[in-house]
């Protein structure tokens, strides 16, 4: 199916990262693209781009981590990883979902917000 014109990720995404594809995904947190090709969450940010039914982001800091996913009507899939040596494992699966879809309860996205755990840039041990 193709992506609608004007179809585009800017806006709240909840995101769910499984590194090392265990099968047991976590939710990772909630993350903003912004309009001027910046993207923001709890723990940091970058820069994104998007061409049609393709993005890709990566971050400022941890250098090398880089996420490319498809882009769908209401959701992003895709993989992650380090380009350069990362935590093991340093690939995954990851997809997100806009906020409001019933997947992930306020309480959840405030607890891991809380802990300190980025599951963005490592996995869940």
């Amino acid at each position: 199916m193709a992506i609608p014109m004007g179809s585009s990720i800017v806006g709240a995404w909840r995101v769910f990262t499984d590194w090392g594809v265990t099968g047991n995904p976590v939710f990772a947190a909630v993350l903003t693209f912004n309009a001027n090709g910046s993207w923001t969450y709890f723990g940091g940010g970058g820069q994104w781009i998007q061409v049609e039914g393709m993005c890709c982001f990566n971050f400022s800091s941890p250098a090398g981590l880089i996420y490319t996913a498809n882009v769908h009507r209401d959701a992003l899939s895709g993989i992650m990883g380090y380009a350069l040596a990362g935590p093991d494992p340093g690939v995954g699966v990851w997809w997100a979902t806009h906020p409001g879809a019933p997947t992930v309860a306020a309480a959840e996205e405030r607890a891991v917000a809380q802990s300190g755990q980025d599951y963005m840039i490592k996995h869940k041990k």
